[in-house]
């Protein structure tokens, strides 16, 4: 080949020989990775990028539902505009998000944490389940 190509994103999926699981794992702006066994239970990781640093969201699934503990944490060691997924660093980083769920919704604890200062944004918790997701607004 004698040209440079530019390749948008990475896709791969391993199928594990020792057991009925496999493993999506996916590289672009960001990187995440999708874990199932045969019943569709596992986990969700993704590193992506935020204003001022590096978010990290991993989330419990069962039945490709979130089931179980979702939380989310920040890296705001600042990168600049050259950004790198591989460059983030989450040894010293602050909680930002923490959710119980059963079969997709919200139920039990939930708190979310201002990642900048560490003061705490959203305490509630949920006695019955809640479409979280789908009632959530996000700021233009």
């Amino acid at each position: 080949m004698d040209r440079t190509v530019e390749v948008q994103n990475w896709i791969a999926l391993f199928q594990y020989t020792n057991c009925e699981a496999h493993e999506e794992v996916m590289i672009d702006k960001w990187m995440s990775s999708k874990f199932r066994d045969k019943s569709n239970d596992g986990y969700n990781v993704v590193i992506t990028r935020t204003g001022g640093g590096s978010m990290l969201q991993f989330m419990e699934v069962k039945h490709d539902l979130i089931n179980g503990l979702l939380i989310t944490l920040v890296d705001t060691n600042a990168q600049g505009t050259t950004w790198d997924y591989r460059l983030a660093n989450f040894n010293n980083s602050r909680l930002a998000e923490y959710r119980q769920y059963t079969n997709g919704m919200v139920l039990g604890r939930c708190f979310m944490w201002n990642f900048r200062n560490g003061n705490l944004t959203l305490e509630a918790e949920f006695k019955q389940p809640y479409d979280f997701e789908k009632h959530r607004s996000q700021i233009p």
